[in-house]
């Protein structure tokens, strides 16, 4: 049997991203530092979970997942 994800909220991703980017199942934040971008990704895999027992369906993207890009660090959020 699945653990439930307890509410508390909404997302707090880190603040200044140097940039971003929307798809239509998922958004992309991008940060300077590996260090934000984990931060983030704590944050975007707690989000995933939350919207996933509430049935939402992210397509082939993996929220939390981070990929290094031309400027920075790419998280993918819910």
């Amino acid at each position: 049997m699945a653990k439930k994800i307890l509410a508390r909220g909404y997302a707090s991703y880190p603040k200044n991203p140097v940039s971003q980017r929307q798809g239509c199942k998922v958004g992309w934040l991008i940060y300077a530092t590996i260090e934000e971008a984990k931060a983030c990704s704590v944050e975007a895999i707690y989000e995933g979970h939350k919207r996933a027992e509430q049935g939402y369906d992210f397509g082939y993207c993996a929220p939390g997942s981070i990929t290094k890009v031309e400027t920075g660090w790419e998280v993918c959020i819910p």
